[in-house]
């Protein structure tokens, strides 16, 4: 914990960079939240403890399974940007769980997300090259 700080500055400037590099470019949607310089719904972000940490660095793209793979292919590590619970196995057929509703937005999240490299060695030269080849794709 005693390197949080400088880990978690880190982070938000490649995300700040990421945010910058991916303006403008058509078939690339970002988080709103992000594109509003908010870390969630219910936060003002005017208080000095509420950082965004960047755990993940996800933007919403269509054919995400095929971009995935054709970034792969070039050596760029990217993953599912985030998992769509009520479709998982665990919860289907439990007694214990009741699915409500269709999940459609919880859906299409799946289907679109796409995490991306962020890491404390990266460079932002790396994520120009991430960027371009996305770009490439979409």
């Amino acid at each position: 914990l005693k390197h949080i700080d400088k880990l978690l500055t880190k982070r938000i400037k490649l995300a700040n960079n990421y945010k910058k590099l991916f303006s403008g470019i058509k078939g690339v949607q970002l988080n709103p939240l992000l594109e509003e310089g908010r870390c969630c719904r219910s936060c003002s972000c005017d208080k000095p403890s509420c950082v965004h940490s960047y755990q993940t660095f996800a933007v919403f793209v269509e054919n995400r399974d095929l971009i995935m793979k054709e970034l792969r292919a070039n050596g760029i590590e990217v993953q599912i940007g985030t998992y769509s619970l009520h479709m998982h196995r665990a919860f289907q057929n439990n007694p214990l769980v009741e699915i409500k509703g269709e999940m459609n937005n919880s859906k299409w999240c799946y289907d679109h997300a796409l995490a991306l490299p962020l890491f404390d060695d990266l460079t932002f030269e790396q994520q120009e090259i991430i960027v371009n080849e996305l770009k490439k794709l979409v």
